[in-house]
């Protein structure tokens, strides 16, 4: 990870990209940013019970561009030390191509099986993070490009620059023709965004409520903060299970957007879908990504919250222009196999994913046939063995601010899961000061009843302070 840390996140190959796969224009400081702070230097720490974790320590966006690199190399270092270890112990020898190929098979095997289902629900690939193999990732992408059905991009810009590249040089000139052939780039902000925003803004929530009884405005604040910064509101995805959906939606249905978000959207983004003052935060989402917990209930959860902040615009007459009445699209991020994908696309309309997106459904290996090294001999053994990739994530932790000392020990994700098999906290603080945290996220994830005055002002405070007064900035 040493060399990883000299390398430059942005340069105008990426940013080709974004422009042409994601409509996306970098903006001046953020390639100034990329070229001053770069790839954030990764540290492992001993946790003393024979595991250890890694920390990527810098700006925000210096510790975020360590992730997927990271754990991409995590994951190929579990594969071959698993290799090594097969090999020490039978004599059996599998080398990279070979498990390339093993995992191409695999991969064919799974795209027969979705194009076998009767379904009209549109494929996001999101691998990447937790790739078995970088050369992989690239023929992962383009061969769902060319044979998945429905499959409409990647999130993976490594591949879609490495694939725009080879087919501009190949003579297929025409931009639009190569995103055809492609897919676009598929993605939305990630949980990091909310956590790093409530560790350093954790007053808001406790004002925009009461003791014990925290209302989600940052997880609002800072989905608005990644719409201004990143195309305006015309695709609003909400990732709403950081701190939990119920409570995310709770605050959302009654806070009102703040003016000074509905000016910045007009100035920035004047061809953009534009929203009037007095619309709700949850008017602005046109998707919602739900990824953890059960997710037939959240989507009720959300289908419900929608119906009923219709029949509410409709009795006021229609609302605040630039409201869609049409039912927001659905994304199921949260899939184990084709057997779930499978289960999800046959979900009664009403709540059934309008996109389903996932990585591991489209990794992994089917058993190889082992042989030892005695097996050259007519009598020789033969065996399947499996190679098995790894569980890997990295979160947002801490979240530091010379002038904003925060209410909270750390940055955290509670997720929609009953067993908080997402849930997120620093490892490295004591006992009782995790506690004292996962407590906090029980609280937000409980938050029910708001008052929407009250968390309309403390977040268009926030707002303001945040895109005007510059606090983050100082």
């Amino acid at each position: 990870m040493a060399d990883v840390a000299k390398l430059h996140p942005l340069n105008d190959n990426i940013e080709e990209v974004l422009k042409i796969f994601y409509s996306f224009d970098t903006p001046e400081v953020m390639r100034q940013r990329s070229d001053e702070f770069g790839v954030a230097e990764v540290q492992w720490i001993d946790m003393g019970d024979g595991s250890h974790t890694g920390i990527a320590s810098g700006t925000a966006e210096a510790a975020s561009n360590a992730e997927t690199t990271m754990t991409q190399m995590v994951q190929e270092f579990t594969v071959r030390a698993q290799v090594r270890a097969l090999c020490s112990r039978t004599g059996i020898k599998i080398d990279r191509t070979e498990r390339v190929a093993n995992s191409l098979g695999h991969l064919a095997a799974v795209v027969d099986q979705l194009n076998d289902l009767d379904h009209p629900v549109k494929i996001a690939l999101f691998a990447g993070r937790r790739s078995s193999d970088r050369a992989y990732l690239l023929l992962q992408t383009w061969f769902c490009a060319l044979n998945l059905k429905n499959y409409i991009g990647s999130s993976n810009i490594f591949a879609c620059s490495h694939l725009n590249r080879i087919m501009e040089e190949e003579g297929v000139h025409d931009s639009e023709e190569r995103v055809q052939q492609i897919g676009r780039v598929i993605g939305t902000h990630a949980h990091e965004v909310m956590s790093i925003v409530q560790h350093l803004m954790s007053h808001c929530d406790e004002e925009a409520g009461s003791p014990g009884k925290p209302v989600q405005v940052c997880a609002m604040l800072a989905h608005l903060l990644f719409l201004r910064a990143n195309g305006g509101t015309q695709f609003a995805t909400a990732l709403s299970d950081t701190f939990g959906t119920e409570g995310f939606i709770a605050a959302a249905l009654v806070s009102q957007v703040p003016n000074e978000f509905v000016e910045d959207v007009q100035q920035l983004y004047p061809d953009d879908r534009q929203i009037e003052s007095g619309t709700m935060v949850f008017d602005v989402f046109t998707t919602w990504r739900l990824d953890s917990g059960d997710y037939s209930k959240y989507a009720e959860v959300v289908v419900s919250a929608w119906e009923g902040r219709c029949k509410q615009l409709t009795n006021q007459g229609g609302g605040p222009q630039g409201i869609s009445q049409q039912r927001p699209a659905l994304m199921h991020s949260n899939l184990k196999d084709v057997d779930h994908v499978k289960q999800v696309a046959n979900l009664p309309e009403r709540i059934r994913p309008t996109i389903v997106a996932f990585g591991g459904v489209a990794d992994g290996f089917v058993p190889f046939e082992g042989q030892t090294d005695s097996s050259s001999r007519v009598d020789g053994d033969k065996s399947e063995v499996e190679l098995e990739l790894a569980s890997i994530v990295m979160k947002a932790v801490q979240a530091r601010h010379p002038q904003l000392p925060s209410q909270q020990e750390c940055a955290a994700k509670h997720g929609d899961d009953d067993d908080l098999v997402k849930a997120q906290v620093d490892p490295r603080l004591p006992e009782e000061a995790q506690q004292r945290v996962k407590k906090r996220l029980a609280d937000l994830f409980e938050s029910r009843e708001v008052d929407g005055k009250r968390s309309s002002v403390v977040l268009a405070k926030a707002y303001h302070d945040i895109t005007r007064k510059q606090i983050l900035n100082m």
